[in-house]
């Protein structure tokens, strides 16, 4: 053989030798890819009060994990006309005999002892709806709000009820009763005053949070004494407020 080609043989080898351990030297010096972590922290709501028979929760604020653009800033308000404080029954619809024709002046009755046993109490504001006729006479009627967006997670109001099926305050949506609630506030413990006395009544509704809703009334009560039911302070608020025990039954 060529001495000149195993001699070029030889350098074409030594020259691969060099190159591949230049190769595997920067390839050893290349730094690895960086593999990024992202820790995600889940934030749970504190679990609403549930909708049962003789619920016992009085004045608990809870925070709702709800994300969304029509919540309120403020931690409570009232419906429109919510506590009937214009005297008049305007973004109401009235049907029956019932509530009358004007919500009752609490001020006015109890100065001309227009009540049942005992003063009325435990209200918030100077007029509310009322069936009560005088203690002797007691006609059924409906009480039905204006729509408005459910943008706090309970609605509060007072309410005087007795423990009769026909009467009791419904929720609706696009004109369905989703949630109904019976009351008997006329049997409240501890209070010897409660044919007259307002307790206080709570509805969750973080289920219709953003959805339009109405309240409508019933009582359909006919006949005399106490089956008279009175009604107002509606608001909605971030807390639960409600007398112990007043729940006869609640669906929806």
């Amino acid at each position: 053989m060529d001495t000149n080609i195993i001699g070029f043989a030889i350098v074409l080898i030594i020259m691969i030798i060099v190159l591949y351990f230049v190769l595997k030297q920067n390839l050893l010096s290349k730094p690895s890819p960086t593999t990024t972590t992202v820790k995600t922290t889940t934030t749970s709501s504190t679990t609403i009060p549930p909708t049962t028979n003789a619920i016992n929760y009085t004045n608990q604020t809870t925070t709702i994990g709800i994300s969304t653009g029509c919540l309120s800033p403020q931690s409570s308000m009232l419906i429109p006309n919510g506590n009937f404080s214009t005297g008049t029954y305007a973004f109401w619809n009235v049907t029956g005999l019932g509530f009358g024709n004007a919500p009752m002046n609490l001020t006015l009755a109890n100065q001309q002892q227009n009540y049942f046993g005992s003063p009325w109490a435990g209200y918030n504001g100077t007029f509310a709806a009322s069936t009560y006729q005088g203690g002797l006479h007691v006609l059924p009627g409906n009480l039905t709000s204006a729509p408005f967006m459910v943008t706090e997670p309970y609605l509060n109001f007072k309410i005087i009820s007795p423990p009769y099926a026909s009467s009791y305050v419904e929720i609706l949506r696009r004109g369905k009763a989703v949630i109904t609630v019976q009351y008997d506030t006329m049997a409240m413990t501890g209070n010897v005053n409660a044919l007259a006395y307002f307790a206080n009544a709570s509805i969750p509704l973080v289920s219709l949070i953003c959805d339009n809703v109405s309240i409508r009334v019933v009582s359909g009560y006919l006949g005399n004494n106490y089956g008279y039911v009175s009604v107002g302070d509606f608001g909605l608020s971030r807390s639960y407020s409600q007398t112990p025990g007043i729940i006869t039954s609640q669906s929806g």
